[in-house]
């Protein structure tokens, strides 16, 4: 997971005690985070193609 308990306690100012993993990923699941973004790639130019072929 990207967030560990300590940076959300300190996010929200509060101290939330224990928290399972497994909680975090079902409520941000029933918020609406699903998945994370795809990477970025970068287009393949006609120059970076013929490299990827002779290759």
């Amino acid at each position: 997971m990207g967030c560990s308990q300590e940076l959300i306690e300190f996010k929200c100012g509060t101290v939330i005690g224990h928290i399972s993993a497994t909680t975090v990923c079902r409520e941000l699941h029933r918020m609406g985070f699903h998945s994370q973004a795809a990477a970025s790639k970068p287009y393949i130019t006609k120059c970076n193609a013929k490299r990827q072929m002779q290759w």
